[in-house]
């Protein structure tokens, strides 16, 4: 039995699973839905369609031949079956969409679950197969070139908890200078960006002027960024070491090859770059507190320092939580700052985790191994960042119930 009898199978299932699809709106919609001739013409001509292109396609077919090297029905049906089945399913929900769709009203059940189907497809297919792809991958020695991928199972994860693998060395390494990226940079982050939005409120001479000034290295590459202050930090000709060496008659610091100091350009260009968002949503939280409150403290007797403790920070406290999870989330997924301006050294002090997973899997052809990576990197970043927001929502709540 060779590909040629694939229509005869490919038609009936089309019409079958086309029928199937009218059933289902059928029973959903709870309506009249009547079988419109479309459904049976629709799946018939994709079926046939996709039959013929099994059929053409299956010369190049090389697994479960039949005597005389012709591809048998199973080879060549299984590969492309899968298209005649969604085929048949678009034909009869295009020729029962007329139907559903008179069907429809604010009473219908259906209503809400067809306003969220388009974020639905878009979380399906690039949130949650790349997912379930990545686990895959990580549960198998995955091999791009030779396509012999066995099942190894929980391998790759066990590595990264081995001492004595290389894997498991780099990544805790690299985990950690995240973490330290991570510590340093969110308090500059939150409490810079908190500072300059207190002075951007108030009403000052050119005021927008500066929102757009500290707001516009946001719009910046990161690629752009980098190498603007790879070069504000270079050994030898970089701003800050000329400024140094020509004005104050300090030797030059190898910032860019030395450990500790590596890290200096990295969270100074990252505040630098990243800051105005974080400014602006501060911006628009002070402008939604009342003037009142203040002119109460006022008459209270309460300075500026009471009023910012008492009054400004409490009611920003939801608009903190924000900042500070967002900003925890975005400096965990450090990759392009470390990897323009240091390229991950010097002796991989700066080299990210995110930066480490990309090299073990282009670099060194190990996608399962970075795989396995990833998802734990993932996990313990949920956990950290579940810990973060439930006691700072603990805090947030503790301060409405003060006031």
């Amino acid at each position: 039995m060779n590909a040629a009898l694939i229509p005869w199978l490919a038609v009936p299932m089309a019409f079958a699973v086309a029928a199937l699809v009218w059933l289902l709106l059928r029973r959903i919609v709870r309506g009249p839905v009547a079988l419109p001739s479309s459904i049976v013409g629709i799946g018939i001509m994709i079926g046939l369609a996709t039959a013929a292109a099994a059929a053409l396609a299956s010369t190049t077919i090389t697994d479960g031949t039949a005597p005389g090297g012709a591809p048998t029905l199973e080879a060549a049906f299984s590969s492309y079956a899968w298209l005649t089945v969604l085929g048949a399913i678009l034909g009869g929900f295009a020729g029962a969409w007329r139907d559903v769709y008179a069907n429809l009203n604010e009473a219908n059940p259906l209503v809400p679950y067809l306003f969220l189907l388009p974020h639905a497809l878009f979380f399906l297919v690039f949130i949650v197969y790349p997912l379930a792809f990545g686990f895959y991958v990580s549960v198998h020695q995955w091999d791009l070139l030779s396509g012999n991928s066995p099942f190894v199972g929980l391998k790759y994860y066990a590595q990264l908890f081995d001492p004595s693998t290389p894997q498991s060395e780099f990544f805790w390494r690299t985990l950690l200078n995240t973490v330290f990226f991570v510590v340093v940079s969110v308090p500059l982050l939150v409490a810079t960006a908190l500072g300059l939005a207190l002075l951007l409120y108030r009403p000052i001479f050119a005021g927008p002027v500066f929102r757009a000034i500290f707001f516009m290295p946001g719009i910046l590459s990161v690629s752009v960024m980098g190498i603007l202050w790879r070069w504000m930090f270079d050994n030898q000709s970089g701003l800050i070491n000329v400024i140094r060496e020509q004005y104050f008659g300090q030797p030059v610091i190898q910032f860019l090859t030395t450990e500790g100091w590596a890290w200096v350009p990295i969270i100074v260009g990252t505040v630098w770059w990243t800051i105005g968002f974080n400014m602006t949503l501060y911006l628009a939280a002070l402008g939604g507190i009342s003037q009142s409150y203040y002119e109460a403290a006022q008459l209270d007797g309460a300075g500026p320092w009471a009023q910012f403790r008492f009054i400004t920070v409490p009611l920003l406290a939801p608009t903190t939580l924000f900042i500070a999870v967002t900003t925890v989330l975005a400096s965990f997924q450090l990759f392009g700052q470390s990897l323009v301006i240091t390229a991950g050294g010097p002796t991989r002090s700066t080299q990210s985790v995110i930066q480490y997973i990309t090299e073990e899997a282009f670099g060194n052809n190990q996608q399962s191994s970075a795989g396995a990576m990833a998802f734990v990197f993932g996990a313990l970043m949920l956990i950290f960042t579940a810990f973060q927001f439930r006691l700072m929502a603990k805090d947030l709540r503790s301060s409405e119930r003060g006031n």
